[in-house]
């Protein structure tokens, strides 16, 4: 019972913010073995874009990023293309690339609530991007010499 009463308000509580906001960010949790990660929601509806996932990141930022490229899209300043990168002014070396998500992706674990979205409000096929992370020393996990256990934690979801 409690389990139940519990997911419809988290259901509620998800139609309620994008109704009044127009989207909203997940935050899942990690562990030893996954890392965290956050995506969007009714982003395809608010501002005509795929939703968009991010991995192994702490929740604030995880929805810092996301919070970053949602205002960029709507302003116009971002458009998401496979394998383009994106630079916010900070400093340090990592690096930050947008990777379209295979359709094989979409139906795994990474979106499930914008799935229940999208069949609740008979909105477009899903679509997403993935803001993958360099390593610590700014390789991208294609590259030569990206760290194996940082990419056990940041799904390569741009694959089948």
């Amino acid at each position: 019972m409690f389990f139940w009463l519990q997911k419809q308000w988290i259901l509620w509580d998800l139609n309620r913010t994008i109704r009044r906001r127009g989207w909203t960010a997940i935050y899942v949790p990690g562990d030893e073995e996954a890392g965290g990660f956050a995506y969007t929601v009714g982003l395809r509806q608010a501002v005509g874009a795929p939703e968009i996932v991010v991995s192994n990141v702490p929740i604030e930022l995880g929805n810092g990023l996301i919070g970053a490229a949602v205002s960029q899209l709507q302003a116009g300043e971002l458009a998401l293309a496979d394998g383009e990168a994106w630079a916010l002014d900070w400093e340090g070396g990592a690096k930050m690339v947008w990777r379209r998500v295979h359709p094989d992706q979409i139906e795994s674990q990474y979106f499930n609530l914008a799935r229940w979205w999208r069949e609740k409000t008979s909105g477009p096929d899903l679509e997403g991007f993935q803001l993958v992370l360099s390593d610590l020393a700014g390789k991208l996990p294609w590259e030569d010499g990206y760290d194996p256990a940082y990419g056990r934690r940041q799904k390569a979801l741009w694959r089948p």
